[in-house]
This record gives structure tokens, C-alpha cells and sequence, in this order.
């Protein structure tokens, strides 16, 4: 992950995020059970599981509670994001199989190989210069061949109808859940600064990096996903 947008998860943004995307994607705890499951068809009891952006800890925790002897290394360039993450891993007692680094995803190790890796909710926020790109090359690259990956992203043409229509939607739910106006034009504002780009774009960037087959299981408001072998 490089070049990051002005989106600062070292502030109440990042403190915050797990509150709000509740909100945003109210599907959001149903997505870990859901990948879990797909990437089950694909890798071992034992397999090892490069987790992209896994500040917070939903995510390694939802994993590990459905295939405990998986072992896992989360990566995350947000210091705040990953030491929530190292709060929960520790408080769960799974120190052990999870293992947890602060920087970005090209500063790992190319060993060992991973049999299977996530990247959820997190190519939105990388600009398409070639920061999406490298990011999924990053990836591609720490991936034994055939592995598979889970993408979800934020996409869309932000000056659609479609768009606008879901971006209402998805106010209207912040607003049932209590939200206040100033709080929900602020989230709305953070939306406008994401370079978001289309499915085709998506499909283009992950066909580049080496992706050429996409099966999708996800789909809430502007968020959609799918697993990649």
C-alpha cells in the first residue's frame, strides 16, 4: 500500500472506523464468514493466510474463530489501526497464530508463500496511478501459483445515478442509526476524496497483476467483492 489518499486512520477516523463501517456496509460481519467459507474451497486446515490491511482485528479474529489452525500475518500501515489489531489478537489469546506487521504490503518478506490472502476494503483507498496496482502485484507476489484472493472494494462511477442513489441509501442508514447530519457530511465528504474506479477498471488492474478469474459473492450498497484463484 503506497500513496495513500488524506484519509488519516491515525485520528478519530481510524479510532472510529469499525463503528462506521458497521454502518456503511451493513453486511460487514457477514462478509469474514462468507470469505471464510470461499477460501475454504480452496486451501488446507493449516494454510497460510496473508490478511492486506488488517488494522483493527475483525477480520484475523472472525478467521481464526472459524479455522483456528490457520496462521496468519496482517499487515496494516496505519500504527494506530495495527496496534487495535495487536489489542484484540492479544485479549483473544492467539498470539501464537497470528502474526502482525506494521508497514506495507511490499515491505514483507517474499518468504514464506502464502497459500491464500485477503484484501478487503482497502484498494479503495490507494489512488490509480499505480498505487492499486502494485499493491495487487505486492500480493500476487507473496501468493504460491493458483492461490487465491478475496477483493472487496468500494467501486463504481461516482457521477452515476446508480452511484448517487446508493450513496442516499447509505446516508438514510447512518441517519436510522442515529448518525447526526455533521457527522454523516463528514463521512460523505471522506467518500468523495476515495479514488474509486469502475468493476472494468478493477478487472483491468487485477488481470495486470496476474488475477484472471473472478467468482463474486459480495455485493452491499457500492461495496462487491469476489474470490480470485
Amino acid at each position: 500500500m503506497s500513496n495513500q489518499v488524506d484519509i488519516d486512520f491515525e485520528s478519530d477516523f481510524g479510532k472510529n472506523y469499525e463503528r462506521s463501517i458497521k454502518v456503511a456496509l451493513p453486511t460487514y460481519e457477514q462478509l469474514f464468514p462468507l470469505a471464510t467459507s470461499f477460501l475454504r474451497t480452496k486451501v488446507n486446515d493449516n494454510a497460510r493466510l496473508l490478511v492486506v490491511g488488517a488494522g483493527g482485528g475483525a477480520e484475523l479474529l472472525s478467521f481464526n474463530q472459524a479455522n483456528p489452525d490457520w496462521q496468519m500475518t496482517g499487515v496494516d500501515p496505519s500504527e494506530q489501526m495495527i496496534n487495535l489489531a495487536k489489542e484484540k489478537v492479544n485479549n483473544a489469546g492467539i498470539t501464537d497464530k497470528i502474526n502482525l506487521f506494521h508497514g506495507l504490503t511490499n515491505q514483507l518478506p517474499l518468504e514464506p508463500i502464502y497459500e491464500g490472502a485477503t484484501c478487503i476494503l482497502v484498494l479503495h483507498f490507494l489512488p490509480d496511478d499505480v498505487s492499486k496496482l502494485e499493491l495487487l502485484k505486492s500480493i500476487a507476489e507473496r501468493l504460491k501459483p493458483g492461490s487465491p484472493l478475496v477483493l472487496v472494494s468500494v467501486y463504481g462511477n461516482k457521477e452515476s445515478v446508480e452511484f448517487q442513489l446508493k450513496t442516499e441509501a447509505v446516508k438514510e442508514n447512518f441517519l436510522i442509526n442515529g448518525y447526526n447530519p455533521e457527522e454523516i457530511d463528514e463521512g460523505l465528504e471522506n467518500l468523495s476524496k476515495l479514488p474509486i474506479v469502475t468493476e472494468e477498471r478493477i478487472k483491468e488492474l487485477l488481470y495486470e497483476a496476474g488475477f484472471h478469474q473472478v467468482t463474486h459473492f459480495f455485493t452491499t450498497y457500492y461495496f462487491g467483492g469476489g474470490l480470485l484463484p
